[in-house]
Order: C-alpha cells, then structure tokens, then sequence
C-alpha cells in the first residue's frame, strides 16, 4: 500500500506543511508542474507493526541527506520514489525513474522502521505528480483518472538492480576519494 505517512512534510507555496494538515484545494508545490490543488485527500488505515509480522511490509526510515532529503522520513514500502541516476539512464534509458520505496533498502543507511500506529494519506491531483516530501525528496502521487506516468515505473526487481547500481557507484566515488580508486597503480 502507498500513501504518504503522518509527520511528513510536504513542499507548499507556503512552505512546508505536514501532509496531516493538507486538505482539498490545498495547494503544493510539484516537481514538473508548478503548484497544483489537491483534487482529494484519502486518510489511509494502517495496521500496526505487530500486526503486520512481515518485515516485507514495514516501513522504511530514510536518514537526513541518503535521498537529498533535509529531513528524516519514513516511507511505506510501495511508496514510488523518483530517483534521477546515470545508472537509471545506463540502466533503462531514462535518467529520471520511479522505484517503490522497499527497493531502497540499504542504500545509504536505509533501514526498515518499526513504526506505532500512524495514518498515511493518499494526495491526489487531477494528473499524476511528483510532489517533495520530508523537505526534499520526490514521492509520485498517482491519479486514478492517469492512464500512464511521465516516468518508467520499474518493478521490484529492476528497482533492485538499479538501487544495487547506485551503491556500486556510491563506492567507486568513495574508494576514488581516499585514493584508493585508482586502479592497477594503486596497489603498487
């Protein structure tokens, strides 16, 4: 299940404001489109954690800074994030992609959260959006009435191999900036 959790914060013309707060009409800042009023505002029940069993299911902590996020945030695991990535352009053709939070676990200290009881919200607009959300990062807001995304939405899989891409290149910058990333010559 997508949807946005409570505490999160989300990019108006106003600044920013928790998606809990966020009503019809309300406007918020999207990624390709300027502001755009909320078309609907769909409270989402969640169970709780303990309920849930499954570890595939709970949500995902995102650190301050792993996804050019300013603020820490927990995502749902089917959330779709958009990524922008030269391993997604290698990868699919595309530099600009959406991946479903789950597939980014891992990645620069992404980590399953057990969370209490909290609702999510499902933002909806009258086209898909990309909306930032925890003061940054960019989750898609699907519209029911969309047919298609402006952005390959890839499957869990090929998420995974992308996010396993985009760790490799992590490394290779990080081996490259203690000196250890040059090649042959280094070891010699």
């Amino acid at each position: 299940m997508g949807g946005i959790l409570a505490g999160t914060y989300v990019a108006t013309p106003n600044g920013w404001r928790a998606v809990e707060t966020l009503l019809p009409g309300d406007v918020v800042l999207t990624f390709e489109s300027g502001p755009q009023a909320l078309v609907r505002v769909e409270r989402l029940a969640l169970p709780e954690v303990a309920e849930i069993g499954l570890r595939l299911v709970w949500p995902l902590k995102v650190p301050v800074g792993a996804m050019e996020n300013r603020q820490g945030i927990v995502l749902l695991p089917e959330q779709r994030v958009l990524i922008e990535s030269d391993a997604a352009e290698e990868l699919y053709g595309q530099p600009f992609v959406l991946v479903p939070a789950a597939a980014l676990m891992g990645f620069r200290g992404i980590d399953l959260c057990p969370v209490g009881a909290r609702p999510a919200f499902s933002l909806q607009f009258a086209a898909d959006q990309i909306i930032y959300g925890g003061r940054g990062m960019l989750l898609h807001c699907p519209s029911p009435a969309s047919k298609v995304t402006e952005y390959p939405l890839l499957t869990a899989a090929q998420a995974r191999t992308l996010v396993a891409g985009m760790m490799a290149e992590d490394l290779g910058r990080s081996l490259y900036q203690t000196g250890y990333g040059g090649g042959q010559a280094a070891f010699t």
